[in-house]
């Protein structure tokens, strides 16, 4: 079963790797950079952005109970009213 650690983890390598893309083409495309200069820098930017980002997770996880992020996800149960529960089928059907 996957649980929310490895969403969090399979989405902070997602925005790392975008991370590479994005600092790799803007240097080599937009400010010229040579093509071994540039893929340090993005190699450096996926670095540094895989650190920050699995440090955001690991904060965020622990942040709050399973509970907690049960109710954010799926919201709050859905309770019958307890006027409802007085309601029989027939006044219901009239």
């Amino acid at each position: 079963m996957i649980k929310r650690s490895h969403y969090a983890n399979a989405w902070s390598n997602i925005v790392a790797i975008l991370m590479f893309f994005l600092t790799f083409f803007t240097a080599y495309f937009i400010s010229k950079y040579p093509l071994i200069s540039a893929f340090i820098r993005a190699i450096v930017t996926l670095l540094v952005s895989t650190v920050i980002a699995k440090a955001l997770v690991f904060v965020w996880n622990n942040s709050m109970s399973p509970d907690e992020w049960r109710l954010i996800v799926k919201g709050a149960p859905d309770l019958p009213k307890r006027a409802d529960l007085l309601i029989t089928e027939e006044e219901v059907a009239e």
